[in-house]
């Protein structure tokens, strides 16, 4: 099985912006603007043009939400990325 790592565009650094339960993310690149929910915004903001595992994201948003790491944290992780991925703001390479 191929391991996936995400990551952000070098080439189209994402301006985020949190208020209260939402998140506005602006993606230069497309020019458009998105509304996310707090925690999409959260794990938004751990991804970088450094490739990350889901793993290693998981271990971020519970560290940075003072979550559990359980199969919970990580079916959430998991669909929030496909949902990121599929809106055009992270990209993903498997290795």
């Amino acid at each position: 099985m191929r391991q996936a790592f995400w990551f952000t565009h070098s080439s189209f650094p994402l301006e985020i912006r949190h208020f209260d339960e939402d998140c506005l993310v602006f993606h230069p690149g497309a020019g458009d603007t998105f509304v996310l929910d707090a925690f999409a915004g959260f794990l938004l903001g751990l991804l970088s043009p450094v490739a990350q595992d889901s793993a290693q994201l998981v271990a971020g948003v519970a560290a940075g939400l003072g979550l559990a790491v359980d199969q919970t944290l990580q079916d959430q992780v998991d669909e929030r990325l496909s949902d990121l991925y599929g809106l055009g703001l992270i990209e993903c390479d498997t290795q």
